[in-house]
């Protein structure tokens, strides 16, 4: 690197190269910023325009590479030593920094997490020399944090986090400033909650939570408060348990890095410190057998270092961080491993599964193994020879049509090492969830409808289960439904295609934009497998309870009453009313329980072979209900009776009867 630093983060970037961040150079915190490129080297002039630096120099803070393809760069120990509360954002493009944010609090030590809307959660840290329990959330679309709702059953640092692979965020272990803890949280942020998870075996803090292929999470190391551990533990988020691994770490560390080596999906766990003294030992944690394995050693011990996987196949860089005598280094050493990956993450039944992987030893045979999720039947063993390079193919395996909605498991064994990837046999379907109508008003019903769309059409039998952030859902009109829980419909053909689908009936209990979710699921072989989720948005409004109205012909002033529909616990909505009826209009304030009453003037010319006419009331909402429209009623206008009044008539006796005349009044 160009300066030696500890305590830095680094991403990779969208383009493949790794951004690396600030840190220590063991006299103050940096703003410089490295780039490893794709050549394998750091950007240096004049081969390459160098990264520009920082707005604010930092250490111990994170990195986070947002959806767009920016990195998010927040808190850390600044220049004056202390915890910062200063954010900003690299965009790679422009080769440039931008100030966000700041955070709520400074903190330093915290954890960064990637939510599936694009969000940052920010976790716990350090401020001022206080543990925190604090969460705060980062919208990349208006810049700013916010604290979340929820917060921390206890004040972390030193802690860990991993996103579950259904967005929850699992939180451990860390200190609460006191003492190290044997206590988890698990935030989600469909509805911002923060639940306590299961206990740790024993107390850790500087402790590692990695996410594996098979959405469990594999914890270890850290310190007790006496000693360093080498133990480690497994979450498993469908039982919601931690379970201690019946093997440990060859050396016991804290403040360690654990990587998920990419089409490998072994553990790797490098440096840190034991005793106190760096590390320059690695090791590798196998989740399919649950062991761990010796590998090479660093050319230097490492603490605090940075690093990850970088854009070559079987390549991971570890960079700077302390040595052994504690000096900072500026060093960078990479680690080269073993991988195995499919052409395609899909496949339908019949078609070849390629196979190709590199980082294997020259002519060794590499076994290839197929375990099916759910199991439904065995696949035969296959087998590659690497080549000179140490790369591998085999083009030999097809799923059939026993395997569809299957997720598959191949793994890779050689002499030395091993390797695990996943692949799917489903057929290529896209799924949808609408409902009609939208918006809604309050007090009203929408039917929401799923469909999915199989190429090959073999989703012949499945279901949809339900789900909204504020509603209930019931049977709908020739949809097979159980109320659950969850609330689930059965899938069917609808005749176009390939396309099922089913429907239900959605009455929304709350206001807003609220979420609705079709969960899909496959049911082919007796068996129930994901095919994925998608989501729409309902919008209800407050409801407007109104009738239809009549009048006769002439009648120039009509009055309007009604009230809007609302749930109790929102309050009486306020504002204003207003009803147009061919485009004469009169407003009216809503009063008490919602009430509101109009008067419209100018209705005297309204013609009877024009009627019905559309009422069309309009809401102006307030701050805590939306403006909403209505137009489901009408103003009749019928003839106005016929007055006919004989006009008197006399005459004398003997003359002639004079004519005999009469007046009418109104129209008709």
């Amino acid at each position: 690197m160009g300066g030696a630093r500890s305590g830095a983060a680094s991403v990779l970037l969208q383009d493949g190269r790794t951004l690396i961040t600030g840190g220590d150079s063991g006299s103050s915190a940096l703003l410089s910023v490295e780039l490893f490129d794709t050549t394998g080297s750091f950007c240096a002039a004049p081969l390459c325009v160098p990264p520009a630096p920082m707005n604010f120099a930092r250490s111990k803070h994170t990195a986070t590479l947002l959806s767009n393809g920016r990195v998010l760069v927040a808190g850390g120990i600044g220049g004056g030593a202390t915890a910062i509360a200063s954010a900003e954002i690299y965009n790679p493009a422009t080769n440039t920094w931008t100030v966000t944010g700041p955070l709520m609090m400074a903190r330093s030590g915290h954890t960064a997490s990637l939510l599936a809307d694009g969000t940052v959660l920010i976790a716990g840290g350090d401020s001022g020399g206080v543990a925190q329990n604090s969460l705060e959330i980062y919208n990349p679309t208006s810049g700013t944090f916010v604290f979340a709702t929820g917060a921390l059953s206890s004040p972390r640092k030193a802690h860990a986090a991993a996103v579950l692979q259904d967005g929850r965020v699992l939180i451990a272990g860390g200190s609460n400033g006191t003492k190290p803890l044997t206590t988890s949280d698990i935030y989600d942020p469909s509805t911002e909650a923060v639940s306590a998870g299961p206990l740790l075996s024993t107390p850790r803090q500087g402790l590692s939570a990695t996410t594996q292929l098979d959405g469990k999470v594999f914890v270890a190391g850290g310190n007790n408060g006496s000693v360093d551990l080498a133990s480690a533990e497994v979450y498993d988020p469908a039982a919601g348990t931690f379970t201690l691994s019946a093997t440990s770490l060859a050396t016991a560390r804290q403040g360690h890095q654990a990587f998920l080596l990419p089409y490998n999906n072994n553990v790797l766990i490098v440096g840190g410190t034991s005793g106190g003294a760096a590390l320059n030992s690695s090791e590798q944690y196998i989740p399919w057998t649950g062991s761990f394995n010796p590998v090479s050693f660093m050319a230097s011990a490492r603490a605090s270092a940075t690093g990850g996987a970088i854009s070559h196949d079987g390549l991971l860089l570890v960079a700077g961080g302390k040595s052994a005598s504690g000096t900072t280094l500026a060093s960078a050493e990479l680690y080269g491993f073993a991988t195995v990956k499919t052409d395609h993450a899909d496949y339908t039944p019949g078609s070849v599964v390629t196979i190709t992987g590199g980082g294997w030893q020259p002519g060794e045979t590499v076994t290839l193994s197929f375990q099916e999720v759910p199991y439904y039947d065995s696949h035969p063993t296959l087998t590659a020879v690497a080549d000179a390079n140490g790369t591998i193919f085999n083009n030999q395996f097809s799923p059939d049509i026993n395997d569809s909605a299957i997720l598959f498991y191949l793994t890779a064994t050689g002499s030395v090492s091993q390797a695990q990837t996943t692949f799917h046999d489903t057929n290529t379907t896209t799924t949808a969830v609408s409902c009609s109508p939208n918006p809604i008003h309050f007090g009203s019903s929408a039917i929401c409808t799923a469909t999915v769309d199989s190429a090959s059409g073999s989703i012949d039998n499945g279901i949809v289960q339900w789900s909204s952030t504020s509603g209930i859902f019931s049977a709908a009109s020739g949809s097979v439904f159980s109320a659950g829980p969850p609330p689930t419909c059965t899938l069917a053909r609808t005749g176009v295609g390939n396309q099922t689908g089913c429907s239900v009936t959605f009455t929304p209990t709350s206001l807003g934009s609220l979420t609705i979710t079709a969960s899909f699921f496959a049911s082919n072989n007796g068996h129930l497998t994901s095919i994925g989720s998608q989501t729409t948005t309902l919008i209800v409004t407050a409801g407007f309870v109104v009738s239809n109205q009549t009048i006769v012909y002439g009648t120039n002033t009509v009055t309007l009453s009604g009230t809007l529909g609302y749930p109790a616990s929102f309050g009486t909505p306020t504002g204003i009313v207003t009803a147009t009826i061919n485009g004469v209009s009169g407003t009216g304030t809503v009063g008490a329980g919602g009430a509101f009453t109009i008067t419209l003037t100018g209705t005297g010319t309204f013609s009877v072979s024009g009627s019905p006419y559309t009422i069309t009331y309009n809401y102006s909402g307030d701050s805590t209900y939306v403006g909403s429209t209505d137009s489901s009623t009408t103003l009749t206008v019928t003839p106005a009776p016929l007055t006919i009044t004989a006009n008197n008539k006399s005459r004398t006796y003997g003359i002639a009867n004079p004519t005999f005349d009469a007046t009418y009044s109104a129209f008709v």
